[in-house]
């Protein structure tokens, strides 16, 4: 393994730990804020 791969893995690792983070710490309203910014974004990419 080279060392930008090193550095590739390491950055997804500390993202996905970020990511698993804030997703515990997601309430019930803020999964419906979620559901409705995915529906706006599902029309746009239809609209294109």
């Amino acid at each position: 393994m080279d060392d930008d791969s090193i550095v590739r893995i390491t950055e997804f690792i500390h993202a996905l730990k970020i990511f698993i983070t804030a997703a515990k710490r997601l309430k019930d309203e803020d999964m419906r804020y979620l559901k409705q910014i995915v529906k706006m974004m599902e029309k746009k990419m239809e609209g294109n």
